[in-house]
Parts: C-alpha cells; sequence; structure tokens
C-alpha cells in the first residue's frame, strides 16, 4: 500500500505540473498561433506528462480502493469531497484537450477556457492536498 501511495503522489504531481504547462502554452496559443516547437512541446507534454500522470493517479486509486476496502472509504466524509474534485480535475482536462486540438488544427485557444483550466487545477491542487491530509470530515 505505501508504494501505491507513493506513486499515487507522484501520479499527482505529473497531472497538476502538466495541466499547469499546458493551460501556459494554451495562454500563449490564445493570443497568437504557436510555432511548431511549441506545438510539439505542448504534445510532449500530452504524451510525456499528463497521460502517464493521469493513468498512474487512476490505476492507484483503483488498488488503494481494492486493498483497503471500498466500504472504508466510502465512509469518509473527505473522500467523497475528493472524489468529486477528481471528476472536476477530469472534466478540466478534457477542456484542455479540446483547447489543445484548437491548436492542432490551427485555431486559436479560448483564452477564457484556458483561464478556467489553471485556476480550477490550482484550486483542485490546493484543496485536495487539505483534504487528504486533515480529514476534516
Amino acid at each position: 500500500m505505501l508504494y501505491s501511495f507513493a506513486l499515487h503522489i507522484i501520479g499527482i504531481v505529473l497531472w497538476m505540473g502538466a495541466l499547469f504547462a499546458v493551460a501556459q502554452i494554451l495562454k500563449i496559443g490564445s493570443e497568437e498561433s504557436l510555432s511548431a516547437a511549441m506545438q510539439k512541446l505542448l504534445k510532449k507534454v500530452w504524451v510525456g506528462y499528463m497521460v502517464p500522470g493521469v493513468v498512474l493517479v487512476l490505476l492507484t486509486g483503483f488498488y488503494q480502493f481494492a486493498v483497503g476496502g471500498i466500504g472504508v472509504y466510502m465512509k469518509q466524509g473527505w473522500m467523497h469531497a475528493k472524489l468529486t474534485l477528481v471528476v472536476l480535475l477530469l472534466i478540466v482536462t478534457a477542456l484542455s484537450f479540446i483547447q489543445t486540438q484548437k491548436i492542432f488544427s490551427g485555431e486559436r485557444a479560448s483564452r477564457k477556457v484556458v483561464s478556467l483550466v489553471h485556476a480550477v487545477s490550482g484550486f483542485v491542487l490546493l484543496v485536495v492536498v487539505f483534504l487528504a491530509k486533515l480529514k476534516p470530515f
């Protein structure tokens, strides 16, 4: 279980770091067309960090539920809040993917959506860390 938890944290770092990096690249892409090098960087961040991070978080999360007992976790209010925030993070990730696809098709990213991705990602990271560490309810 300790290895799973360590891998879960690594996945969170990969996922959140990639979301912040993608948001910054997309912000540039909302103001001007991205160069080929920036588009290549955007693709590398997605393939090298975002996707592995999401997969690692989901796999280790499911593993922890299976080993720790889903009934034990689901009796804890903080876990419900955390899982709700994970769903929100998956939605934000999908929004950033849509904006990335706009960049690759030659369009500009939506500045409002990119700002939302960045703000919600930061908020979710902050709240999830407090929920997981403090377990307030």
